[in-house]
């Protein structure tokens, strides 16, 4: 592990046993967009699950997605999530990280959301008007 000072930042490099270096903190941070939503797996509608999924991706030099691993679930038995979380993140576009005026690899967390639109049942979706009154 090496330690460096630039300017106000203490930048921590470590290198891990495949040879892949990662950054604690970078001059130049990473950055995520999708102009998608995570497709919502149909099982977890139907049982009206809701969750998150803390997704670590690594992103090469040129700002693509190397690889992903799920860090977290929130609730944390909920595995459902995992597959769309990790499509998601991978269909995703990256601007890679800089430090020192290079571009870096480095890994990012990204949190992923799964959250119902409209909790509730309306006239028309399997649910009498009567029903719903109860």
């Amino acid at each position: 592990m090496t330690h460096e000072v630039r300017g106000k930042m203490l930048i921590t490099q470590t290198e891990n046993p495949k040879g892949t270096i990662e950054y604690r903190e970078c001059m130049v941070p990473p950055s995520f967009t999708n102009d998608s939503r995570p497709i919502y797996p149909e099982i977890a509608r139907l049982a009206e699950i809701e969750g998150r999924v803390f997704v670590r991706v690594l992103i090469d030099e040129q700002g693509r997605a190397v690889k992903a691993e799920i860090v977290k679930r929130v609730p944390a038995d909920t595995a459902v999530f995992d597959k769309a979380a990790i499509d998601y993140i991978m269909s995703g576009h990256f601007k890679a990280a800089e430090q020192n005026g290079k571009n870096v690899k480095i890994w990012m967390t990204i949190p992923v959301k799964f959250e119902l639109q409209d909790k509730r049942i309306s006239p028309g979706q399997g649910v009498s008007e009567k029903e719903m009154v109860r």
